[in-house]
């Protein structure tokens, strides 16, 4: 698969990252995958969700929160 990420987005990751960086970092990447060539995406933004390892309802309320 191959992803590209906007500069935004990227920017997010690495300056989250680099804020907390003694902890591990999980979020919530956001694009469009092309419907030609399906193993192709594009990520346009990124969401920090937490500081540990998730449980999957977090995401799940991350993404109705983000989608509104």
């Amino acid at each position: 698969m191959s992803c590209s990420f906007s500069y935004e987005s990227y920017c997010k990751i690495v300056l989250h990252a680099t804020k907390y960086s003694t902890n591990s970092v999980c979020g919530l990447l956001m694009g469009i995958v092309d419907v030609n060539n399906p193993s192709v995406c594009s990520v346009t933004d990124s969401v920090p969700v937490c500081h540990y390892a998730p449980a999957g309802s977090i995401f799940d309320m991350t993404a109705e929160v983000v989608s509104e």
